[in-house]
């Protein structure tokens, strides 16, 4: 009985002291440990993987603490022992008496010694602290929240590579808008192969036969609120041989240098108030066939054209972004023509100068309409139509170019351009003043 006794005070004291540290842990949801030993049995220590880092300690990575003590306490109702039996007053008289069971040791001895001690603690601050418990296992959530597997790569912080660069900080950059271009350019160039057929009356000669044909065009705009102004520059060069000319092995079929500008400023929808000019002469010396009298020159002719009036523009695009249109259409009812003859020797017929007279001037009426349509991005339709009359006699010239890219560099061209001039004398009664320029070609086109 005495022995039975001795184990209940010491067990009781055992618990009192854990629960002293439990409380504290409870009321302050924090525990330090300072200095903890164990029972006697087999001296276990269960703090000895703890690692200090700068003073506070921590749990190592790998370990999670599940001691109830430890925790924060949780009233579960369950104050009676599980074992616990009720007698009778008779039952309890013939009960023999109590002698302690000897069991030998087995391998959990030590788990359940701490398992009642626990218990004991529990049921001691329970029933001893003074102080509404503040969690009641009734009330806590149900859910049971899945575990997290957490992939740990071992090798990671043995080969770890610091990428980390300090940049010092500095201010955003500041948004900067880029200036409207008012300015806007443009330049086209190619070179083609061809077969010609003109007519016998053409006003520059030449003959039907196989050609090359060097063309440029620059053109450059200028466009802000209502003023708008546009000019284009542009060269043509066609060589042909001549199996029948004995004098030389080759003739010129074409060369012209033009240069076509306007001015506007807008009147109302896409009309503008405009003054327009366009200046035409060659650079070389061509020839009749097997003979040494000149048909054109350099400046002979030189033709200026200046003129005033009302210009219409449209510029339409469609749902294909290949596709656009552009027309412009200027009417001069007052214009000033001008020819000019610098070289004597050239034929002063076939551009309507009579034989003493090496300048013309006259006034009269000016229509130039110029066409863009691209109808996709490989096929394009370039015209242009000029008309100009002094009321007496009447110029005019309807140009057509029809290209037809077959990739990026190379294409088949048909350049077609009709022209009429009643200012030139006839050489016979039956010829006419109607006059045109065909080409069909093939090779290298380039524009940006």
């Amino acid at each position: 009985m005495y022995f039975r006794y001795t184990i209940k005070i010491i067990c009781y004291f055992t618990a009192f002291f854990i629960l002293i540290g439990t409380s504290a842990f409870a009321s302050n949801n924090n525990f330090i440990l300072q200095n903890v030993q164990t029972d006697s049995i087999n001296n276990y220590d269960i703090f000895n993987d703890w690692m200090e880092i700068d003073s506070i300690y921590y749990f190592p990575s790998d370990t999670l603490p599940i001691n109830p003590l430890f925790m924060p306490v949780v009233f579960n109702g369950k104050v009676l022992p599980d074992n616990l039996k009720l007698y009778t007053p008779a039952e309890l008289w013939k009960k023999p008496a109590y002698i302690p069971e000897q069991k030998p040791l087995s391998l959990f001895d030590k788990e359940i010694y701490i398992s009642k001690m626990q218990r004991q603690a529990y049921l001691y601050f329970v029933l001893n602290s003074g102080k509404p418990i503040q969690y009641n296992q009734s009330l806590l959530p149900k859910d049971i929240p899945k575990a997290q597997v957490i992939k740990v790569n071992p090798f990671k912080q043995i080969f770890e590579v610091d990428n980390t660069i300090d940049i010092p900080e500095s201010e955003s950059p500041k948004l900067v808008l880029p200036k409207r271009r008012y300015w806007t350019a443009s330049y086209e160039t190619s070179l083609q192969f061809s077969q010609n057929h003109i007519s016998d009356n053409w006003y520059k000669g030449g003959n039907s036969n196989f050609n090359m044909r060097f063309w440029n065009k620059f053109r450059h705009n200028y466009e802000k609120n209502k003023l708008k102004v546009s000019a284009s520059v542009e060269y043509k060069l066609a060589l042909y041989t001549t199996p029948t000319d004995t004098l030389r092995s080759y003739r010129i079929g074409e060369d012209a240098f033009v240069i076509i500008g306007s001015s506007g400023y807008k009147a109302f929808n896409h009309w503008f108030y405009s003054l327009s000019y366009d200046f035409s002469t060659q650079f070389f010396n061509n020839y009749y066939e097997n003979k040494m009298t000149k048909s054109s020159a350099f400046l002979s002719p030189m033709t200026l054209n200046v003129g005033v009036g009302m210009e219409y523009k449209l510029s339409k695009k469609f749902s294909n972004k290949y596709k656009k249109l552009e027309l412009s259409t200027n009417i001069s009812p007052l214009s000033y023509n001008m020819k000019y003859l610098m070289d004597e020797d050239v034929d002063k017929n076939r551009h309507g100068f009579k034989p003493n007279e090496d300048f013309i001037k006259n006034w009269g009426s000016k229509l130039i309409t110029t066409l863009q349509f691209n109808f996709n991005r490989n096929v394009s339709w370039n015209s242009r139509f000029y008309y100009f009359s002094n009321f007496e006699k009447v110029e005019s010239e309807f140009e057509n170019t029809l290209n037809m890219a077959m990739s990026r560099y190379f294409s088949t061209m048909i350049y077609l351009i009709v022209r009429y001039d009643d200012g030139v004398k006839k050489k016979e009664p039956s010829d006419s003043y109607f006059q045109y320029y065909e080409i069909l070609s093939f090779g290298f086109n380039y524009k940006f």
